[in-house]
């Protein structure tokens, strides 16, 4: 029977299953779930940034979940240098054409959208400098394609939380902590893979 958890990453954390010396989100599955079978990290995240990841050793659900066509909804919270309004946002809605680099060098375009984007909170403060907390939803993305859709429109990107995975969210989840999913959550989460 399959295992599915729910982590919390942190900060320095890579996704990569492969760590070569550094710690990855391997590191934190319970040693009562570790065994022979492989296990797959869902939805990376760069170093730098947080948030949820789903770790299971159900590989046909992890490559569903990876795939640009069937690709869940991931939400994020972005808090970004500056005070933005809806007008600079509008590109992003709209989609960027973005230059990624491929494994033999070569340069390719790539178009991202963002299938939501929403301030939540703008924070004015002379002594730490002016901030906006968005709301970024995307279907799908490059590694650090957020922070570089955000720079296109002029804003720097300060902290990059990951707060739901389709219909999965952990609000009371601590930094390291995971959380063992049930049956209805790991049904919810196909649910949304169908409605993809």
């Amino acid at each position: 029977m399959a295992s599915y958890l729910l982590l919390n990453k942190p900060k320095g954390i890579i996704t990569s299953t492969r760590g070569a010396g550094r710690r990855t989100v391997l590191d934190f599955i319970p040693f009562s779930l570790r065994g022979e079978q492989r296990w797959y990290s869902v939805g990376l995240l760069d170093g730098d940034s947080t948030g949820l990841v789903l770790l299971t050793d159900d590989g046909e659900l992890a490559r569903q979940l990876e795939h640009p066509k069937l690709g869940v909804l991931k939400e994020y919270q972005a808090l970004c240098a500056g005070l933005a309004n809806s007008e600079q946002l509008q590109p992003l809605r709209a989609g960027l054409y973005l230059v990624n680099l491929t494994a033999e060098g070569s340069k390719t375009t790539q178009r991202a959208v963002m299938e939501s984007v929403r301030i939540l909170k703008k924070y004015v403060d002379r002594a730490r400098g002016d901030r906006t907390l968005l709301s970024v939803t995307v279907r799908q993305g490059e590694p650090r394609e957020i922070r570089r859709m955000l720079a296109r429109v002029g804003l720097k990107l300060r902290e990059l939380e990951r707060v739901a995975i389709g219909p999965l969210r952990a609000p009371g989840l601590k930094p390291g902590a995971t959380k063992l999913l049930g049956k209805k959550d790991v049904e919810r989460l196909r649910a949304a893979l169908l409605s993809a």
